[in-house]
């Protein structure tokens, strides 16, 4: 079966700050593999290179993921020819699916691959989370920090990151008295690179590459046109003032004209002086 281009992440999961970000981030990833029913099998190791952290990160992220109730872990027996017998083989995870119910964000599946910290990636879900179905989210930093339980540095840290996506538009805002407004964070309209896959192949590694390349041009290109047109609004006004400064000077050009002409056609209603003799 194809897997989808997305996966649902429960919000109970990102706005958890009793968990860490690490652990909030193989979360999302035992979501992201799991089926219709809540099941995952995962070890460790896989884990544990999804998530860019160490095997005993990844264990200590599920068991606090199992003690707050968002899965349940069943461990699995196997024959291990190594040892000649019956050992432990990978763990058998059934997602408790009834957080769903209380709200989930859609996630592309492809953005289990950025290169962010666990704190960048949490604040990546927490701006999808207040974006929802609209195209675009305008959440403060003290919004973020509500929803993650991070501190204002670490949202920031994060932000910086999350700007070097080519799949984010972020864009700031100043207000007329010269103070920051909120940021506009608005996700590319292109997809960038393929679908993020467990194992990539060797023969299909150059038209992945070429589609890549495309998908990035196209998305600079997006992000463009998307940065001109927030622009208009402040070039209409810039135009409209223009245009009004010129109006105005051209009145009073044409009222001073007028003017003169009305002295200059004026009839001369002085006394006349009477004609001496000579």
């Amino acid at each position: 079966m194809k897997k989808r281009s997305y996966f649902k992440c429960p919000n109970a999961l990102i706005c958890d700050d009793r968990l860490s970000y690490t652990a909030r981030r193989v979360g999302c990833i035992l979501f992201a593999f799991s089926n219709a029913f809540g099941a995952c099998r995962k070890g460790y190791a896989e884990l544990a290179r999804l998530a860019n952290v160490s095997a005993a990160t990844v264990k200590s992220s599920v068991n606090a993921l199992a003690r707050l109730g968002y899965l349940t872990i069943a461990p699995t027996k196997r024959y291990c020819a190594e040892i000649g017998g019956v050992g432990y083989g990978r763990n058998e995870y059934a997602l408790n699916l009834s957080v769903l119910k209380e709200g989930y964000t859609r996630v592309r599946r492809d953005a289990l691959g950025y290169e962010l910290t666990a704190s960048a990636f949490v604040v990546y879900l927490a701006i999808l989370m207040y974006q929802g179905g609209k195209n675009r989210a305008w959440p403060s930093i003290a919004k973020l920090q509500k929803a993650t339980g991070a501190v204002c540095s670490t949202i920031c840290a994060g932000l910086k990151l999350l700007r070097k996506l080519p799949t984010l538009l972020v864009q700031r805002f100043v207000k007329p008295n010269g103070a920051f407004a909120s940021n506009s964070y608005q996700p590319a309209t292109a997809f960038i690179g393929a679908p993020f896959t467990e194992s990539a192949g060797v023969s299909d590694s150059d038209d992945r590459l070429l589609s890549r390349l495309y998908s990035i041009i196209d998305a600079l290109f997006s992000q463009g046109v998307q940065l001109f047109f927030g622009h208009v609004g402040v070039l209409r006004n810039l135009v409209i003032k223009v245009m009004t400064y010129l109006t105005i000077a051209s009145t009073f050009r044409e009222r001073s004209n007028l003017n003169m002409s009305k002295d200059l056609h004026k009839p001369n209603n002085r006394p006349r002086v009477a004609d001496t003799p000579p």
